[in-house]
């Protein structure tokens, strides 16, 4: 799953989610992009997260 927000990736670590990997943002490259493995847990954390 790609994350684009710093923060959204730094709690998903915090919560003890491995960071897979990053790479710059295609439509910014002053960003970066955050890829988590996709699982039921992670979309559960993220809606927690947005609330």
């Amino acid at each position: 799953m790609v994350i684009y927000s710093q923060k959204l990736m730094a709690k998903l670590v915090l919560k003890g989610f491995v960071l897979q990997g990053m790479g710059k943002n295609s439509n910014d490259k002053h960003k970066n992009v955050f890829y988590f493995k996709d699982s039921e847990e992670l979309r559960k954390a993220m809606d927690e997260l947005k609330q």
